[in-house]
């Protein structure tokens, strides 16, 4: 990463920094989110597709930036990492571990991450932001294999005690080590609660959102929008989200990953067969790369954005426009996937809190 010149005064983080100044530089962090962007895609009956654009954060173009800001601010302020003494670990893939690693060197931490079977751009992405990056041993299962991997190669977590496995005593026992694990602690939903609020704020209550489309994930994103369009309206806005299918995740689907937030929506009925879609390898490539062609990279999309927005799509000619403008995410950009330049010629980018900028 090629890091600004006020993100280079983060690079000398050590553990006697003054908490005053510590506090400072993480809102100098914070500063830098860009949280003003809104894309409208155009759909039928009149209707839109009112996009929260995520992919214009300075960390990894996504919005994990939000979180690990927030996540490790908070596990400083329980003394459970030490910035220059912790050794941070974590099992992730793609967007987020590209952020982590990005955002832990800034502030002082050692990161290794253990990553599924990725798109050689994506990987590369992670490699660069990471300080050691561990593949998974099996591949085939996908995101299951890298916890696998994780749990013999480094070691396993219960409650907050944590064990290494005996190859990760040779190596690693002597550092002091932390588990972020952002898909299971709260922390994480609460930062993403910022994007339904500041998605409702800026369309000065012109328009009203009737539902949400979003990638399910580990749940922590979907939960914590839905509750932020929740304090925003005073009521539940509609949920409709979609997965990929069972080879994406490899022959043992998510077996052996425990998704917290995904189960507790199950619960709560928010997630629901009749809510939920499932994606095909041929949906997921040909959407991404029919719904938009020829932009410049700024206002590129990638695989999972256009996902949604093809699906906000559907689902209001589907209704025949009665559900209302339908919210999504872009949540990052297309060449994390690859190098490719797609986006929707038709929509407009908003900046600056007012969504109506260029609709003229």
């Amino acid at each position: 990463m090629n890091y600004s010149a006020s993100q280079k005064r983060f690079l000398d983080t050590t553990s006697e920094i003054s908490e005053t100044d510590r506090e400072q530089q993480y809102a100098d962090l914070e500063r830098q989110l860009v949280k003003d962007a809104i894309r409208v895609f155009p759909a039928s009956y009149g209707r839109r597709v009112i996009a929260k654009d995520e992919s214009q954060h300075p960390f990894s173009e996504s919005h994990y930036d939000r979180c690990w800001i927030n996540l490790l601010h908070s596990l400083e302020r329980q003394g459970k990492i030490i910035p220059g003494k912790t050794y941070l670990l974590e099992v992730t893939s793609g967007s987020a571990g590209r952020s982590l690693g990005n955002i832990a060197r800034l502030l002082g931490y050692h990161t290794t991450i253990v990553v599924p079977p990725l798109d050689p751009a994506r990987r590369v992405g992670v490699a660069e932001a990471a300080d050691e990056v561990v593949d998974s041993a099996y591949p085939e299962e996908m995101l299951a294999g890298a916890v696998r991997t994780f749990r013999e190669r480094i070691g396993t977590v219960t409650g907050d005690a944590f064990r290494l496995s005996k190859e990760a005593k040779m190596h690693i026992a002597q550092r002091v080590l932390g588990l972020p694990n952002h898909s299971k602690v709260e922390e994480t939903p609460a930062t993403f609660e910022a994007i339904g609020e500041e998605c409702v704020t800026q369309i000065h209550n012109t328009t009203h959102i009737g539902a949400f489309v979003g990638a399910i994930g580990n749940g922590t994103t979907i939960k914590g929008i839905l509750n932020g369009l929740r304090k925003s309206y005073g009521h539940d806005v509609p949920f409709y989200g979609y997965t990929g299918p069972r080879e994406l995740f490899g022959a043992g689907g998510t077996k052996g990953v425990d998704f917290r937030f995904v189960n507790e929506l199950r619960e709560q009925g928010i997630i629901r067969k009749d809510n939920t879609f499932c994606v095909t390898p041929e949906e997921w490539e040909q959407t991404f790369e029919e719904i938009n062609r020829g932009q410049p990279r700024e206002l590129t999309i990638g695989r999972t954005s256009a996902m949604s927005i093809a699906l906000a799509r559907k689902l209001i000619e589907e209704s025949k426009g009665e559900i209302g403008d339908v919210m999504t995410v872009i949540y990052d950009k297309a060449d994390q996937y690859g190098n490719h330049t797609i986006t929707d010629p038709h929509a407009m980018y908003v900046g600056n809190g007012d969504w109506r900028s260029s609709t003229t």
